[in-house]
C-alpha cells in the first residue's frame, strides 16, 4: 500500500510539474506531452480506484466473536450502522469456549435472526425472520448467506441456573 501510494504522489508530482514549466513556456506545449500527461494522468486514477477497492475489501469485517451475556446486532454491508459491519457471503455461525458442562455450567443457546429492518428492541424480530439456534450441549451451528444491507441479530437467552458458559462466533466460509 505504501508503494502505491508513493507511486500515486510521484505521479502528481511529474504531472503538476510538467504542468507548471509548461505554462510557464519552459516547455512547448506538443501534441505528445499532452499524451504524456493524459496517461500520467490515467495512471494516477487507475492507481486510486485500485486503492479504493482494497480499503473497501478491508473495510468490514469477516469473523465476529461474543461472549456478551446479552443480544447482538451487527450490519451487512451497511456504512451507516453505527456499530460492527460484516462483509456480504456465507456464514458459520457457532458456539466455541464451552467448558465446565461437569461442573453444572450450563451451555448458552442464541436464536440468530436475519432482518431488512434495524429494530430499535430485540422483542420486535418477526418469527419469519428466525433463522435457527445455536450453542446449547449439542453446539448446534448453522450457516447463513448474508446480502449487503440486512441486519444479523443473536438473542442471548439466559440460563435457568445464572452459571452460562461459551461463546458465538460469526465466521465467514
Amino acid at each position: 500500500m505504501k508503494n502505491s501510494v508513493r507511486k500515486l504522489a510521484c505521479t502528481i508530482v511529474c504531472v503538476l510539474s510538467l504542468t507548471i514549466l509548461s505554462s510557464c513556456g519552459y516547455i512547448q506545449s506538443t501534441d505528445s506531452n499532452q499524451q504524456v500527461l493524459e496517461e500520467t494522468n490515467e495512471q494516477s486514477q487507475a492507481t486510486a480506484n485500485k486503492e479504493n477497492e482494497t480499503t473497501k475489501k478491508k473495510k468490514y469485517d469477516k469473523k465476529i466473536e461474543w461472549g456478551n451475556l446479552s443480544s447482538y446486532c451487527c450490519a451487512v454491508e451497511i456504512d451507516e450502522y453505527d456499530g460492527d459491519i460484516i462483509e456480504a457471503g456465507t456464514y458459520r455461525i457457532y458456539p466455541d469456549l464451552v467448558s465446565g458442562l461437569d461442573k453444572g455450567r450450563i451451555a448458552i443457546v442464541w436464536d440468530v435472526y436475519t432482518s431488512e429492518t434495524l429494530y430499535n428492541n430485540i422483542s420486535e424480530l418477526k418469527e419469519s425472520e428466525y433463522r435457527g439456534s445455536v450453542g446449547g450441549m449439542s453446539k448446534n451451528e448453522i450457516t447463513l448467506d448474508l446480502s449487503s444491507g440486512q441486519y444479523l441479530y443473536v438473542k442471548y437467552n439466559p440460563v435457568a441456573n445464572n452459571n452460562p458458559t461459551g461463546i458465538v462466533v460469526i465466521d465467514k466460509k
